[in-house]
């Protein structure tokens, strides 16, 4: 009779685990387990970290990634983040975004609240986000210089997502729509340098 029970309870745990996994697969891409903290660095010896201009930036910020770091070239010359900045040979008054892993975008430090604008918002992010939550997934795809070849891999996007797409009936959790393809052209560089 233990035996009995034994071999039942293992056949309903395989169950379980084999089912709770098809919907889990899906649902980890929409968690977000850690998230990456960009730098938006400001190194100008004519500006004061406690000017109230710094704060209202800091309350449009408050919902992004981004983090605010006013410095001074000389006071703040032992700070990493100078350090980085002046390595780079960027001449100052210098306004850098700065992403986890190193790399530097230098943004125009005359014009900041123009600046705050593009890396807070973009037409292809506020796009993505108007239509993320009804959408199975969104393929972002850039032009190269082949033209040919930005012809052929629009086509496979086209095709494949075709493909997805008759499959959403049979998912086990419901998907209003397909895969979405946003295509960035070389034309939208410059708009979308910061998505970049």
């Amino acid at each position: 009779m233990g035996r009995w029970v034994l071999v039942i309870i293992c056949m309903i745990g395989f169950y379980i685990n084999a089912n709770a996994c098809r919907f889990t697969v899906r649902e980890i891409g929409f968690s977000t387990l850690s998230q990456d903290i960009y730098s938006l660095v400001v190194i100008d010896e004519n500006t004061n970290a406690s000017d109230p201009k710094w704060q209202s930036i800091r309350d449009r910020l408050e919902d992004s990634n981004i983090n605010l770091s006013i410095l001074h070239p000389v006071s703040d010359a032992e700070h990493s983040l100078v350090k980085q900045v002046l390595n780079s040979e960027i001449n100052l008054p210098a306004l850098v975004l700065l992403a986890p892993d190193g790399r530097m975008l230098e943004l125009n430090a005359s014009s900041l609240s123009e600046q705050l604008d593009l890396v807070l918002d973009s037409p292809i992010r506020r796009r993505m986000s108007n239509d993320f939550a009804e959408v199975f997934s969104v393929i972002l795809w850039i032009d190269g210089k082949d033209e040919m070849k930005n012809s052929a891999t629009d086509s496979i996007i086209v095709s494949d997502c075709d493909r997805i797409e008759s499959l959403i009936p049979y998912m086990p959790k419901k998907v209003r729509n397909g895969p979405m393809s946003i295509h960035i052209s070389a034309g939208e560089f410059k708009a979308e340098r910061v998505l970049l």
